[in-house]
């Protein structure tokens, strides 16, 4: 049964509306609730099963002689024609006096709601303007994939046929039938007679040389295919980002010192030449065998061990000679980045009196650890 919507279904609302494609996004499915419920032509309904459970949503947009279902969708588990069926016949009965128009994607369900309610004579009429199929080559190649046909070789007696019964089929069910299906048609018509004319000078060319009248209509059948596979890709690339949620920048702790380099002291520039300097003097003269292994040398440790040692000595210690010179390249590496962090802190304070001078460092007022 259809219930209308409150304030109080919104959550429940939401989440049958997150099962149409183009409503998964919270500021789409906000903004959808927010048009329903800013004119009271636009009403929203719900729709309980037997079990007293929200199992199906339907979306209109009620008019002065007709009715415009905007959406239409189900849970998965409830997901049927039936339940499409009595959604939409509930709604008829609760507007006799009104048509009922409306976009739904599947055109079997078209087809089975026009069928039915003309089997019952009781029930409201339904009237659909929107085809199920994206453009004429759409409905070509879903002709294709389902009578098997290959799409190089197009048995196009059969394939005219069956597009033509379809455009008939659409203006017995009362749809709008674009000027694209009918030019497109026509140019099936054509090809077809181009096959069962016989051709005197064509008879005269070995088969190489004969031009195939169906080139172009394979070629324009190939380059959509190409379009819709890209599209379906898409479309599963961004289901997939759905369900991914980044993280928001963490605050900064409120007991965090945030410090800065010494105006009096060497900035990081110099301390990136001179580590530069470092690593060219180590550079070994053939080449270098690495095997991977766990991690030995950790940044907190080496914090501690630098400010330890500028600390501990009673003169100021060499940029280089905190490195060893037959000390691993993960250690100097942990290293230089534990010297960064006590500069940045102000635990250490970086001097050079001349330039490309040696780096003397000494012990700054802040402890690091």
């Amino acid at each position: 049964m259809l219930y209308k919507y409150k304030s109080d279904y919104e959550k429940i609302a939401m989440g049958l509306l997150s099962f149409i494609p183009d409503l998964k996004e919270i500021a789409n499915l906000k903004t959808e609730i927010e048009w329903y419920e800013a004119d009271s032509s636009h009403v929203l309904y719900l729709w309980k099963n037997e079990n007293r459970d929200f199992v199906g949503v339907l979306g209109t947009e009620i008019n002065e002689d007709f009715i415009m279902v905007r959406q239409i969708a189900v849970t998965p588990t409830e997901r049927s024609q039936g339940l499409c069926f009595l959604m939409l016949d509930n709604l008829a009965e609760l507007y006799p006096d009104k048509k009922i128009m409306g976009n739904i994607e599947a055109s079997s369900l078209i087809a089975s709601t026009i069928m039915k309610n003309e089997a019952t004579p009781n029930v409201k009429e339904l009237l659909f303007k929107v085809p199920d199929f994206e453009g004429p080559l759409d409905l070509l190649l879903h002709l294709i994939k389902k009578n098997q046909m290959d799409i190089y070789d197009i048995p196009m007696a059969e394939i005219t046929t069956q597009y033509i019964d379809y455009l008939h089929q659409l203006k017995e069910m009362q749809l709008d039938i674009a000027g694209e299906y009918l030019v497109t048609a026509s140019m099936l018509v054509n090809i077809k007679s181009k096959m069962l004319l016989p051709n005197e000078q064509a008879s005269l060319q070995t088969d190489d040389e004969v031009e195939d009248p169906r080139e172009s209509l394979v070629q324009q059948l190939l380059l959509h295919q190409t379009f819709q596979t890209a599209a379906q890709n898409m479309r599963g690339y961004a289901d997939e980002r759905m369900k991914l949620y980044p993280r928001e920048q963490a605050l900064v702790p409120a007991g965090a010192s945030l410090g800065k380099l010494d105006p009096d002291s060497c900035d990081i520039t110099a301390l990136q030449k001179a580590f530069a300097r470092l690593m060219l003097k180590r550079k070994a003269q053939k080449p270098v065998m690495r095997k991977i292994e766990s991690e030995r040398y950790f940044l907190k440790d080496q914090i501690t061990r630098v400010e330890k040692l500028v600390k501990q000595a009673k003169e100021p210690i060499e940029f280089e000679d905190l490195f060893a010179a037959n000390a691993a390249l993960e250690l100097v590496v942990t290293t230089f980045l534990a010297l960064l962090e006590l500069v940045k802190q102000g635990a250490i304070r970086a001097t050079q009196e001349d330039i490309l001078g040696p780096i003397k460092l000494v012990s700054g007022e802040v402890n690091a650890v």
